[in-house]
C-alpha cells in the first residue's frame, strides 16, 4: 500500500476520495478500518464522503494505521505539508508560541532570530497569524488519553498543582535551560533589524528539540505562564502524531498555517489536560454556581494562570457559561477572544455570530483589578428573553469578562436595569 501511495505525485484537493480508493483496492471494508483504527465507522464513512473538515493530525496517525499508509503520505493527502516536504531531513525543529499576531515586519525579525537559534541547534519553530481551529471529539478523547497515561506513569495524577518536572522526566525530556540570544548574536540582528528585534524576541516563549528531547523556556514569562508553556511543550513531546510529523518536516513553517493552528491547537488542549488533570477542574467547577472569584481560587489551586483557568472552565463546562478575554501586556488591548460552553452556544448562538460584541468590548475595556458584577436581560437565539450574569476582572496581563446563566434566577426582565443592545 505504502509504494502505491507515493506514486501518486499530483497534489490532492481531497483527502476522502483517495482514502476511499485505496480502501477499495485492497478489498477492504470501512468495518475492517475500523478495526483496525479504532476510529467509528460512522467518522470514517463521513470522512470518505469529505463531509469531515480538516482531520486533526491526531486522527492522521490513525488513519495512516488503519488504511495501511505511510504518516507522511496523509499529511501531503490532507494538505498539511507540500510534495517536496517529503524529501526533507529529520526535523531539527519543534514547538514555540506567541502572542498575539506579529506584523510582517516583526515576522522577518522572528524568521532572523530563529535562524540564529537553529544555528546554534537549537529546535524552534513558530506559530503566527494562525486561523482558530476546533479540535473534533475523536481528537479531544485522544489527547486526554495520552495526558492521562502519562500523568499516571509520572504519579502526578490527582496531584495539584500538576508536578511538571516529574511529568517531564516521564517523558524523557531534559529541560536544557532558557533561551538567550549572545551579545554577537543580538548585535548582528539589532544591526539587520533595529526595534523589531525586541518585538520579535517578546513573542518567543519556549522550544523542544525532538532530536535531543531537550526544552528550553524564557526566562522572563510569569511562573504561571512557564508553567503553561512547558506544559505546552510535554504536549508536543506525548502526542505521536507531532513527532512522526516532525521526523518528516524541519519545523511548522514547513506546515499550512491551517496545520500550524492544529498542532498548536492540540498541544494547548494536552496541556490544558495535564494542568488541570483531565477534567478535575471541570467537575469541581460544575458543582456550584461559577463566578469568577472560584475561578480566581481554581486557579491558585491548579498552579494556573486565571486567563487559562477560565478559558478552560467555559470551554467544558456543562452549564451555560462563556469568557471573553482581551490580552493587555502592553497599553494596547489586543483583541477580544470568546470562549463558551456547549450548551450556552446551544442556547445563544454566540459564536455563530449573535455575539454583543459592544458590550464585551465594554467591559473588558473598563474591567480593573477588583472584581465587578452585574445583571442584564437579553435574548437568547430563540428570541426567548434570558437574565444573566456578567463579571469582570483585569489580571494584570488581560482582561476578562464571565458570563452565565444561573438556573433558577426568575427576576422580572422589567427590574433589570441593563440590557444587551443587538
Amino acid at each position: 500500500m505504502g509504494p502505491v501511495a507515493r506514486s501518486h505525485r499530483d497534489h490532492p484537493s481531497n483527502l476522502g476520495p483517495y482514502l476511499r480508493n485505496v480502501r477499495k483496492g485492497a478489498k477492504l471494508s470501512l468495518r475492517d478500518i475500523e478495526k483496525r483504527s479504532g476510529l467509528s465507522n460512522g467518522y470514517l464513512s463521513q470522512l470518505e464522503r469529505n463531509e469531515v473538515d480538516h482531520p486533526s493530525p491526531t486522527v492522521l496517525r490513525k488513519l495512516a494505521t488503519g488504511y495501511d499508509l505511510d504518516f507522511p503520505i496523509l499529511l501531503y493527502w490532507a494538505g498539511f505539508v507540500e510534495d517536496e516536504q517529503l524529501a526533507l531531513t529529520p526535523n531539527q525543529a519543534a514547538a514555540l508560541s506567541t502572542i498575539g499576531d506579529p506584523t510582517d515586519e516583526e515576522l522577518e525579525a522572528l524568521r532572523g532570530i530563529l535562524e540564529v537559534l537553529r544555528s546554534r541547534r537549537t529546535a524552534t519553530s513558530y506559530a503566527a497569524a494562525l486561523p482558530s481551529v476546533e479540535l473534533d471529539t475523536t481528537t479531544q478523547t485522544e489527547i486526554t488519553g495520552f495526558a492521562r497515561a502519562l500523568l499516571l506513569e509520572a504519579g502526578g495524577l490527582g496531584c495539584r498543582p500538576t508536578p511538571l518536572e516529574e511529568l517531564s522526566a516521564a517523558a524523557n525530556l531534559v529541560q536544557a535551560g532558557e533561551i538567550e540570544l549572545s551579545p554577537t548574536d543580538r548585535a548582528k540582528l539589532t544591526a539587520r533589524f533595529g526595534r523589531l528585534l525586541e518585538k520579535g524576541w517578546a513573542r518567543l516563549l519556549g522550544a523542544l528539540d525532538f532530536r535531543t528531547n531537550e526544552v528550553w523556556i524564557k526566562p522572563d514569562l510569569h511562573p504561571k505562564k512557564q508553567r503553561f508553556t512547558l506544559s505546552h511543550e510535554i504536549g508536543h513531546a506525548i502526542l505521536p502524531a507531532h513527532r512522526e510529523t516532525f521526523a518528516v518536516i524541519d519545523d511548522l513553517e514547513s506546515l499550512s498555517p491551517r496545520a500550524r493552528a492544529l498542532f498548536e491547537r492540540e498541544a494547548n488542549f494536552a496541556a490544558a489536560q495535564l494542568l488541570f488533570q483531565c477534567g478535575e477542574l471541570s467537575e469541581e467547577a460544575d458543582s456550584s454556581p461559577i463566578t469568577m472569584k472560584r475561578i480566581c481560587e481554581y486557579a491558585d489551586s491548579f498552579d494556573a494562570s486565571i486567563v487559562a483557568t477560565a478559558r478552560e472552565v467555559a470551554e467544558r463546562s456543562r452549564h451555560d457559561v462563556a469568557v471573553g478575554i482581551a490580552h493587555q501586556p502592553r497599553q494596547a488591548m489586543g483583541p477580544t477572544q470568546l470562549f463558551t460552553s456547549p450548551s450556552f452556544e446551544k442556547r445563544f448562538r454566540w459564536n455563530s455570530g449573535l455575539a454583543p460584541h459592544s458590550m464585551l468590548r465594554e467591559k473588558l475595556v473598563t474591567a480593573d483589578g477588583k472584581a465587578r458584577r452585574v445583571e442584564m436581560s437579553c435574548e437568547d437565539a430563540a428570541g426567548n428573553r434570558a437574565i444573566i450574569r456578567v463579571e469582570s476582572i483585569h489580571t494584570g496581563w488581560a482582561a476578562i469578562v464571565l458570563i452565565a446563566r444561573d438556573p433558577g434566577i426568575r427576576r422580572a426582565v422589567r427590574r433589570i436595569a441593563d440590557e444587551i443592545p443587538f
